[in-house]
């Protein structure tokens, strides 16, 4: 696929999620992650939603990653309510960077089930069947109730924007 990094491409064959651009998604141990890099060299970029997510619970759940920062080369982490986010700087080699990555997500995977947490859809945070959509040039997990009200909001500024006389062709679709 054009504008694939080798990263993405090697990661997607290890792990089979499905791929959309620049970004896969997939589960591991039942919890949803994203990944996305743009571009060879530019940072990685790995987010997963958990519900239920609590600011006690959360401090000892990243913990023991944010100790091992430097072996996954983790530069950043924010915590966006129920959505955790890690920007990583790639290694010379995109095989480098897809083991520290696997490493990371296999970590990751098992806090979210030593503390007993679900993963949850990437906009209301629910704990419900979730099913991998493209909104924009981005992937996320979401519910079935946050995809009907997406695709409404989207139907609606088609909808207006075709009475004004915009072409707008739309910003969601299932992956």
């Amino acid at each position: 696929m054009a504008g694939t990094t080798k990263f993405i491409r090697l990661i997607q064959e290890s792990t089979n999620w499905k791929q959309s651009g620049s970004s896969i998604i997939g589960q591991k141990d039942g919890y949803w992650f994203t990944i996305t890099q743009t571009g060879w060299m530019q940072p990685i970029a790995l987010s997963a939603s958990v519900a239920r997510l609590q600011s006690e619970p959360l401090d000892q759940l990243i913990a023991p990653i944010l100790a091992k920062k430097n072996d996954y080369r983790i530069k950043q982490y924010k915590n966006n309510g129920h959505i955790m986010n890690f920007t990583i700087a790639p290694d010379m080699t995109a095989a480098k960077s897809v083991n520290r990555a696997d490493e990371l997500i296999r970590d990751l995977s098992a806090q979210f089930k030593q503390y007993g947490l679900e993963t949850g859809c990437g906009i209301c945070a629910a704990d419900t069947p979730l099913d991998a959509y493209r909104i924009g040039d981005h992937a996320s997990a979401i519910c079935k109730d946050c995809q009907a009200k997406l695709k409404q909001d989207f139907d609606q500024i088609i909808e207006r924007n075709a009475f004004q006389g915009n072409y707008f062709t739309g910003l969601i679709g299932a992956l």
